[in-house]
């Protein structure tokens, strides 16, 4: 007998397990070029889950170019495979953080230590967070001629970042860092592409980061903990049709 017959369990998130069953069925010819795939509802009804992990996948299965979502009229599987590079995708893919993960985390640990950080904050830190903010302001004002969705998302993790540093509490900082990581990765950023027209929704996240500032400014921690849990809660929303 070989001496390690065995190979480490690991505990896989849902939407890679969505993928690879998927990717399964099209390897096995159940699935096949141009089928369209069953509807949100039915097709998590059928895998025994929650709509965000499927929409997760989905998104997933689009970056790696096995199904092609045209909008309201369906998901379809894409005539090209290439198994091997589905394999690799599916790996790096499978590093992202959940997004759907990421917004649970962050509206119940965020959403404390901005309290937190409303009420310990000093005047430079909110002179910080008033440039991030203006900084967010101008990046949107430029999305689609010079800038990118890319361009925005880093300026609102700089935001949430010079909020979180207003606590003087390396712990909650590195806490906050890790949690706002993930919107730098290509499933998020798939997600948000696919969730909402989101230039005209870049014009409310600014009116809420607004509401967000506000409430720093006047050191309200009640307020600001308000503002960012429905900040957050409108994202998760929006993204994953929760309600």
């Amino acid at each position: 007998m070989d001496k390690k017959p065995f190979i480490k369990v690991k505990i896989e998130k849902i939407y890679v397990q969505i993928v690879r069953q998927i990717e399964d069925l099209i390897e096995r010819g159940v699935l096949k070029p141009g089928d369209k795939l069953p509807t949100e509802p039915v097709l998590a009804e059928q895998l025994g889950t929650s709509r965000p992990p499927l929409r997760e996948a989905l998104s997933a299965l689009e970056i790696m170019g096995i199904i092609e979502r045209r909008g309201r009229t369906g998901n379809f599987v894409k005539a090209n495979t290439d198994t091997l590079r589905y394999k690799r995708q599916l790996r790096e893919l499978s590093k992202n953080i959940s997004p759907y993960e990421t917004l649970q985390a962050r509206k119940i640990v965020e959403t404390e230590i901005v309290r937190t950080a409303a009420e310990t904050a000093t005047k430079k830190d909110i002179e910080a967070v008033q440039k991030a903010f203006q900084e967010m302001k101008e990046k949107i004002e430029k999305l689609g001629s010079s800038l990118t969705l890319e361009d925005i998302i880093s300026s609102d993790i700089k935001f949430h970042l010079c909020i979180a540093e207003a606590t003087h509490n390396s712990v909650l900082i590195e806490t906050v860092r890790y949690m706002v990581a993930g919107l730098r990765g290509k499933l998020w950023i798939e997600m948000k592409i696919h969730s909402t027209d989101f230039r005209k929704r870049f014009q409310k996240v600014l009116l809420e980061h607004k509401e967000i500032l506000d409430a720093f400014i006047e050191k309200d921690g009640a307020t600001i903990r308000k503002k960012m849990y429905g900040h957050l809660d409108i994202a998760e929303r929006e993204m994953f049709g929760t309600s």
